[in-house]
């Protein structure tokens, strides 16, 4: 066998010696076994000879391999050295390690314990050989090396199976944690991102905790608050590596055992990990968590929360992005006030959305406006919205719109109030008199099909804002809390994206608290108890739609700054709704509109009547006449539940 590498530490170097002895002595053993019955091996009786038969160690070489291990006994410097004097290690345990690490670094070695397996393949120490081997001469080596597996040295699943070193392991016994870069998350695969500013007071305080006797924290926060930059920046002022969630089980508990690093994991990574039995004392670990998350089974001590940029932080921020986008702030720096208003975005979410917006433009090979940069913001890529929501393209602008006059001046003074946010409450100063009710919550009530869902388009298009409706079905829960953490999603995403946010059948959620006789009903009014508090401090733009107002709780009534009735359409407004219902191209024949409005539906029952006039006009020669409207008519009063009128031609239509 050749000499080691020179680079090698010196203990490592020391074990050669110890295992050539062991291994030759194991081998000439076989050698006379064999040779017991004849010069060949011919017959299994041959084979058989060294079964059960005792080792013999001749004295002189007994001697070589006690001088051997007192001379490493007194080597206390190296990697191999320290990781058997942190970890308690026997020498037994220890010579496991240098075999295995020794294979790794000469092939030659491989080879001998390929022969000694009689299997060509097997060119890996096994601890059931190396127990065979040392035990003639007092070395005591743990046939199943338990310890080492659970303390993340070696992996092993059996006396017989090849034993292998961690990455962790292998990467201490190299002597990479004397290395300045273990503190910096490079090399333990944790991505950090850029530390803000505003956040440098947390890293003082969190590193003081690591000081003491908390053995779990979490930094908790939105993504791309700077969680996981702070936890590394305070790991680093602890003089410890951030480990990242790359790392098996066995590997954290070795190197966070050995205080080298502390692992930064999400909830459910530390919630494995609070279950797992760990070989020492309680050792600290940093969890990245949401603000909806549940720390209890993660077993975390103590939290530490991120905050978003202010406001003011916000707008300072798109100040800059904008001049680097070179894109006028007008309006004594509006449009950043604006985008800063509507969207509550962290450091990350702009530098992204100026990613996005200069290369839209870059593609359509034009000049950057500011649409442009409202696009990009509004279609953050990283959104958790749509767990909870779908998304609506808004089609309908306030001119497709039939109301009341009363219903569209409440449409409008919404959008204003909306629009001039920015000028009342911070050029006004009435921000410093709201301390909450930032946002615009709205109940839009009435009988289906008088347009609610249709204005909620127009608002969103009059703003250029996405639309979310909720989804029930993925935000109501059978399991206690849940439904409240998916709104919580809802509610934190629309706020940080500007979205508007619509609650369509609202009366589901929003409805009135009961007397508790059962655990339903407490739980039931803890949700709306939830959604009260949570609809007081959003800061963007709800709206609930419901067609049953006497439903809604009177609570939220009281925290609504718009109440607009979408009531029946009366004659006139009939008129009107049926010369909209059809698109220019429809062919038509000469309608009598007065007639026609004379049947009270709703907007939605017209507009569906003249689709389906259209579809009977086309399997009838191409143009809508009465008799096609009357027969779709008759069909709308039918879904109602309702008798048609024995007028205007429909009995004749239904025979």
């Amino acid at each position: 066998m050749t000499g080691p590498n020179p680079t090698i530490d010196v203990r490592l170097h020391g074990h050669i010696e110890v295992l050539q002895a062991v291994l030759g002595n194991y081998l000439d053993h076989l050698t006379r076994s064999w040779h017991h019955h004849g010069d060949t091996v011919d017959n299994i009786g041959a084979v058989l000879a060294a079964v059960g038969r005792p080792i013999e160690v001749p004295d002189d070489l007994g001697k070589r391999v006690q001088r051997a291990i007192d001379r490493l006994a007194s080597i206390e410097a190296g990697p191999l050295a320290r990781l058997a004097d942190r970890l308690g290690l026997s020498f037994g345990e220890e010579l496991i390690v240098a075999s295995v690490w020794w294979t790794d670094l000469d092939a030659q070695l491989g080879s001998v314990f390929g022969v000694l397996h009689d299997d060509g393949h097997r060119r890996v120490p096994s601890a059931g050989l190396l127990h065979l081997v040392c035990a003639p001469f007092g070395i005591d080596v743990p046939v199943e090396p338990r310890r080492l597996v659970s303390e993340g040295v070696i992996v092993a699943d059996g006396p017989r199976t090849a034993l292998q070193l961690t990455p962790a392991a292998r990467e201490l016994l190299q002597g990479a944690w004397d290395e300045p870069a273990m503190t910096s998350g490079t090399r333990t695969g944790l991505l950090t991102e850029p530390l803000p500013t505003r956040l440098a007071n947390l890293i003082e305080p969190l590193a003081r905790l690591l000081d003491g006797a908390t053995p779990r924290i979490a930094v908790r926060g939105v993504p791309g608050s700077g969680r996981r930059a702070i936890a590394a920046a305070a790991l680093a002022e602890h003089r410890v590596a951030p480990l990242g969630p790359e790392r098996r089980d066995d590997e954290l508990a070795l190197l966070t055992r050995l205080g080298i690093g502390v692992p930064v994991v999400d909830v459910a990574r530390a919630t494995d990990l609070a279950g797992r039995p760990a070989p020492g004392p309680a050792a600290p670990v940093m969890v990245i968590a949401e603000p909806d998350d549940d720390l209890s089974s993660a077993a975390v001590a103590y939290v530490v929360d991120v905050p978003l940029p202010t406001r003011a932080e916000r707008c300072e921020l798109w100040t800059t992005a904008l001049a680097e986008l070179g894109v006028a702030n007008d309006r004594d720096g509006g449009l950043a006030g604006d985008l800063a208003e509507r969207f509550r975005f962290t450091e990350r979410d702009i530098a992204n959305t100026v990613v996005r917006a200069r290369l839209a433009t870059e593609i359509a090979g034009r000049a950057l406006a500011p649409t442009d940069v409202w696009k990009a913001a509004q279609r953050q890529p990283d959104l958790d919205l749509a767990r909870v929501a779908t998304r609506i393209e808004p089609v309908f602008t306030f001119d497709d719109l039939v109301l009341t006059d009363d219903a569209a001046d409440r449409l409008h003074e919404l959008v204003a109030h909306m629009r001039h946010r920015t000028t009342v409450l911070d050029r006004w100063g009435f921000r410093a008199r709201l301390p909450r009710g930032h946002g615009i919550a709205a109940l839009f009530s009435g009988p289906p099909g008088t347009g609610k869902t249709t204005a909620a388009e127009a608002i969103a298009n009059e703003l250029a804002t996405e639309l979310f409706r909720i989804d029930l079905s993925r935000v109501v829960s059978k399991y206690i809390g849940e439904t409240e953490k998916n709104l919580a999603i809802a509610f934190r995403e629309a706020e940080r994206s500007g979205a508007l946010l619509l609650f369509d059948e609202a009366d589901a959620l929003f409805g009135k608290r009961t007397e508790v006789r059962d655990a339903h009903d407490r739980y039931a009014n803890l949700e709306v108890s939830y959604l009260l508090q949570r609809v007081e401090s959003f800061s963007g733009l709800v709206i609930l739609s419901t067609n049953k107002l006497g439903n809604i709780d009177e609570a939220f009534q009281r925290r609504l700054r718009f109440v607009v009735r979408f009531d029946p359409p009366g004659p006139a407004l009939r008129v009107e709704l049926w010369r909209r219902s059809f698109p220019a191209g429809a062919v038509l024949d000469e309608l009598d509109w007065e007639r026609l409005a004379t049947h009270e539906l709703t907007g939605g029952h017209i507009q569906s009547a003249a689709l389906g006039a259209a579809f009977l006009a086309v399997n009838d020669g191409g143009v809508v006449d009465d008799r096609h409207l009357d027969r779709a008519i008759a069909r709308e009063y039918q879904k109602l539940n309702r008798a048609a009128p024995l007028h205007d031609g429909l009995t004749g239509a239904r025979r």
